[in-house]
């Protein structure tokens, strides 16, 4: 599948849209989705209406603002899809409609774009800091209910659509902003893992992604222990990004989602590493194996993957919630995490290749008190929790937090608290011709 981007509507984008709707009732589908009544205005009409909507001030009536974009494949400038991101919700886009609709040319169909287009809209709704996401699609749709669990879709409610067919509405949580200087609070200990993985790689390899590379600390480890390589650091988070160019400014980091193909970065790796980032990314069957295909002969793929579902403070965050007065902004618990079990990371390794390795590692951090086991949660897993609370609601969730980890987590002897931490890990090497 060729890369995509999206682009706002323009005039000369006139005969792409047009080519487009044609091909669209040739084969009798008089809808357009996401398309903002494209199927019943002409050109210029439209045009005027999907640009309007951009600005407060000049939406359709009865519309909210939304960014209607054309996705166009890079190879060929082709206009393979037409998808609709609302910046927010009335009471029909809540009940039947969703944050983003979106619809692929019929002769595009089945070739993985629907997702990419998808993928890249959510980037888009977490720049305009949209929280969560819901879609909805019909539930005879497989095909769209794929797409849309691939890309971290979890179903919440079913319904009747207006038009009388039987609907599912889904929710993604979107990350929200990462704070490079809280993460770093617990450097040393937050280092130790990568400094360990980074340990078990063979060789000596001379071009490395560090995938998810936050403020650039997992970098810093890789070019010690690889000072001849090529190495890129790549995180989707603007902020780290901009964190880890401001610390290390002639070094090489890029903008980059996990989800994205490997061909933006240039080539194959002979070591791709992901140190406690790909438990933010959805479908790790299928991301495992592109990232493998990512890998040069010989080329090692490694991964550590913090198991928080196990973590006391991980169930605490759930329970609470659930309860009032979060529960109406909470609804469900976000889904944050993506994990397998370990037998299950085993199996998908041994189907790519006989050379690989899985362990667990369990780390007792020494923290200072117990306010500080809330701050190395600011950092990390309590964020998707308290963006959507209105900031009055914030303060008090965490001081409920605060008062759990106290019964559980007991001071010890030195007046310091232990925080234990289980960590998984995989190397896997790809065998050369």
């Amino acid at each position: 599948m060729d890369t995509l981007e999206l682009l706002h509507p323009a005039p000369e984008h006139r005969d792409a849209v047009l080519d487009y709707k044609v091909e669209h009732l040739n084969h009798r589908e008089n809808v357009l989705h996401g398309a903002a009544l494209l199927d019943q205005l002409n050109f210029d009409e439209w045009l005027k209406l999907v640009n309007g909507n951009r600005r407060p001030e000049t939406v359709r009536p009865g519309w909210v603002t939304a960014d209607t974009l054309l996705a166009f494949r890079k190879s060929d400038r082709r206009l393979i899809g037409i998808i609709d991101i609302r910046h927010s919700l009335n009471d029909f886009l809540r009940d039947f409609g969703g944050n983003i609709g979106y619809g692929v040319r019929p002769s595009e169909r089945r070739k993985g774009y629907a997702a990419e287009m998808l993928r890249l809209a959510l980037l888009r709704a977490r720049e305009l800091a949209i929280p969560e996401v819901l879609l909805s699609c019909r539930r005879d749709n497989e095909a769209s209910r794929r797409t849309i669990e691939r890309c971290g879709g979890v179903p919440f409610r079913q319904f009747i659509h207006s038009d009388g067919s039987s609907a599912e509405m889904f929710r993604i949580t979107l990350s929200p902003a990462w704070d490079a200087g809280k993460y770093l609070q617990f450097e040393r200990e937050r280092n130790q893992p990568a400094f360990d993985l980074a340990r078990r790689v063979p060789g000596a390899p001379r071009r490395i992604l560090d995938l998810g590379c936050g403020p650039g600390n997992s970098t810093e480890i890789l070019r010690g222990a690889f000072p001849q390589a090529e190495l890129i650091g790549a995180d989707n988070s603007p902020e780290m990004i901009e964190r880890a160019r401001r610390t290390h400014p002639d070094w090489d980091f890029r903008l980059f989602d996990a989800t994205s193909p490997l061909e933006e970065l240039g080539g194959s790796f002979d070591l791709i590493f992901a140190n406690a980032c790909i438990q933010w990314v959805p479908e790790h069957r299928l991301l495992l194996s592109k990232l493998f295909a990512g890998l040069s002969a010989g080329g090692t793929l490694a991964i550590q993957i913090p198991l928080q579902t196990r973590a006391p403070v991980h169930r605490m965050l759930r329970e609470l919630s659930q309860q009032p007065p979060w529960n109406q902004w909470l609804r469900a618990a976000p889904r944050i995490y993506h994990l397998l079990e370990p037998e299950e990371y085993y199996d998908i390794l041994s189907t790519l290749t006989a050379d690989f390795e899985l362990w667990e590692t369990t780390y007792y951090h020494r923290l200072a008190s117990h306010e500080a086991l809330l701050d190395w949660y600011r950092g990390t897993g309590l964020r998707p929790y308290l963006q959507p609370l209105p900031e009055s609601e914030r303060g008090k969730f965490e001081s409920v937090l605060l008062n759990e980890i106290k019964r559980y987590f007991p001071v010890r002897r030195d007046g310091t608290v232990m925080f234990r931490f289980e960590r998984l890990f995989m190397t896997a090497k790809r065998s050369r011709p």
